[in-house]
């Protein structure tokens, strides 16, 4: 434990890039695999469920300390951080030892299994044998809170220079290594850094034997966009370069499907399959087996023109069991947009349009479909299909050779019909135990600009089946696709998301390899009340910087209104703001509960927030998304904060009132 709590505080401590990346392939190259296992599984994100109530680790601290609660928990309110808290109020160890962090980690495991007296008095053995700065990290673990100064990226770079492999071949290794519940395991950490040929993931990465055959590949992530349309014709060039969708609100998913059988992951890295189980019966349908496909899990319903509201699917994930009833009054689908592997090939070093072309050809409902059909080795040896009705013909003809898999021609038309020849790609047929090695293409495909008419909304409708395609959008030009993201909030999504026609599929949100944009809509707003504040945490934990605002219940001609809260923000305020605020606090407080201070209605607020739902839960029968404050309205007065009736009126327009 010694030397993962100096790697905590070396990370810790510095911001440099550098000395981070030189900390990690340090510890790593020193530790033994057990122990570097479940390093990498904290550095990467990994969160073990807590072991131990806090109330209880706080009412145990108090007593070997010998202090009161209030003095406890001031003592915490000005620390600003429970772990360090105890493992600076608990008396000296008796004993210090130092076991290997795996061997702590056998220890604290049980812990939640026990009956509180037996895990109490174990608590305190295992405390008393650490020292200060163990103690800190010893408690960070225990209550699930495990959070320093390093992205996955850099422990993904570290895991790379102590292996010397590729940190795209590392990324992909670590898919599903954080999962909840996981417990890692020394051979678990040697296959991570295991030289090519003898991990499971075969000699050359681009195809996947049966040691890996669940796992997924990393997300590619978009960056947001926020400049002004004019200015989008000299950023990005013409719409015709890019494939438009819309942004869907739900949960980013992968399904892998291999082996006879299939995963469902979410972008969070936890297998979900038993959660969406029509997904999976659907991919064993719909998909061939060697396929991966990128998409949004979303509730839709049969017939309806978009899909339900994220809060129908939080309903989804808050049941432990799936009933009959909850299937069919929420059922899920999973809108795909990227097609990841195809017989059992890597496909995320093609162009975007390619994996697109190859996407509409597999899940294009066949009774939409042109008698033509397209063999799938077709695909990888022709490149996208050539204008005309010789290709056609030829295409039809080869679809009948004995042993081919076939796939719908008639997806490929909305690229094809606009596209210029490519130069074509080739991939070599796969190989038990062999590696795939993948010809490159040889330059990027020259697209011209598509002249195709705006669709309106309900032209974008995708076919009803569970797993369906993202559609596309086109415009005349970047004002006139602006004019179509007006639509978004009405479509049930948040925006568009912009994909260069040439964009190869990364890893996590970089530029190198092509570009992904998230041009998202305004988020909804309403001016609100500051009523409650609470101190921050870590560097925060001296200001009143978390704060819950309230609207009012009634119109301003109503003596009797009163201010309902609704929601809780942290975040959009700049530290000079913060303090201001945190200076009025002091000065307006009217009641205390514990962190909590009750305030004067003094400071209006503009409220951002992403979505919105009704919510028995809440006072004010609603909750909404990634509420953060988007500025101080100095100028507004508290009567003329919004009202009840204005944040009912930004609900769904299934969910609005009459």
């Amino acid at each position: 434990m010694r030397a993962f709590a100096e790697l905590f505080q070396a990370l810790d401590a510095t911001t440099g890039q550098s000395a981070k990346l030189a900390a990690l392939v340090a510890y790593l190259r020193a530790a033994p695999p057990a122990d570097a296992a479940w390093a990498t599984y904290f550095l990467a994100g990994g969160k073990p469920r807590q072991m131990v109530p806090t109330k209880r680790l706080k009412a145990l601290a108090q007593e070997a300390a010998g202090l009161p609660e209030w003095l406890f928990e001031e003592s915490y309110q000005a620390v600003g951080d429970l772990a360090e808290t105890l493992a600076l109020l608990l008396p000296a160890p008796v004993q210090p030892v130092d076991l290997p962090l795996a061997e702590w980690m056998a220890q604290l495991l049980p812990l939640r299994a026990l009956p509180p007296d037996e895990a109490d008095a174990r608590l305190r053995a295992q405390w008393d044998r650490l020292a200060p700065e163990q103690r800190f990290v010893y408690f960070k673990l225990i209550t699930g809170n495990f959070r320093v100064g390093v992205s996955r990226l850099q422990v993904t770079q570290a895991l790379a220079t102590v292996s010397a492999l590729d940190p795209k071949r590392i990324a992909h290794r670590l898919m599903g290594y954080t999962q909840i519940g996981r417990q890692p395991a020394a051979d678990d950490y040697s296959a991570l850094v295991a030289p090519v040929g003898e991990a499971a993931d075969g000699d050359a990465g681009d195809t996947v034997d049966a040691g890996m055959a669940g796992q997924p590949y990393p997300f590619f992530l978009a960056h947001p966009f926020s400049q002004p349309v004019a200015e989008m014709p000299a950023l990005l060039g013409a719409p015709g370069d890019w494939l438009v969708e819309w942004k869907w609100d739900g949960i980013r998913a992968q399904i892998v499907r291999r082996g006879g059988a299939v995963w469902v992951w979410s972008r969070g890295e936890e297998l979900v399959t038993d959660r969406f189980p029509e997904l999976a019966e659907a991919a064993m349908a719909q998909l061939p087996d060697g396929s991966v496909v990128d998409g949004e899990i979303l509730v839709w319903l049969p017939g309806e023109p978009q899909p339900r509201p994220f809060a129908d699917l939080q309903k989804r994930l808050g049941r432990k069991t799936l009933g009959p009833k909850l299937l069919r009054e929420l059922p899920v689908v999973l809108v795909t947009y990227d097609l990841l592997e195809h017989a059992g090939q890597d496909l995320r070093q093609q162009p975007q349009q390619a994996r697109r072309a190859l996407l509409e050809a597999l899940l294009q409902p066949p009774a939409d479909a042109p008698q033509g059909t397209l063999p799938a080795t077709e695909l990888f040896t022709t490149g996208l299909p050539k204008r005309g009705a010789g290709l056609r013909q030829a295409q039809s003809e080869r679809a009948g050779e004995a042993g081919t898999p076939e796939l719908p021609f008639e997806a490929l038309s909305p690229l094809a019909e606009t596209t210029p020849d490519p130069e074509p790609f080739t991939l070599s047929p796969s190989k038990r135990g062999a590696g795939l090695r993948q010809a490159q293409s040889e330059r990027m495909v020259e697209l011209a600009p598509e002249p195709t008419p705006t669709p309106t909304p309900s032209a974008t409708i995708a076919p009803q089946r569970t797993l369906r395609l993202s559609v596309l959008l086109h415009g005349a030009d970047w004002d006139d696709l602006a004019r179509q993201r007006e639509a978004a909030r009405g479509m049930g999504t948040e925006g568009f998301m912009l994909k260069h026609r040439q964009a190869h599929y990364g890893v996590g949100r970089t530029k190198d390899v092509g570009v992904w944009w998230k041009w998202k809509i305004d988020p909804m707003s309403v001016d609100a009340v500051l009523i409650y504040a609470q101190r921050g945490h870590g560097r925060r934990a001296s200001l009143y910087s978390d704060y819950t605002f309230a609207v009012w219940n009634g119109p301003p001609d109503d003596p009797e209104r009163q201010l309902v809260p609704f929601a809780k923000a942290y975040s959009g305020l700049t530290d000079v703001e913060i303090g201001q605020v945190d200076a009025i606090v002091r000065k307006t407080t009217r009641e205390s509960f514990g962190p909590v201070r009750s305030v004067d209605a003094t400071m209006v607020f503009e409220l951002g927030f992403e979505g919105i739902g009704k919510s028995p839960r809440h006072k004010s029968g609603i909750a909404v998304r990634f509420p953060r404050m988007l500025r101080w309205r100095k100028d507004k007065t508290v009567a003329e904060a919004d009202t009840l009736q204005t944040l009912m009126a930004l609900l769904p327009g299934q969910d609005a009132p009459q």
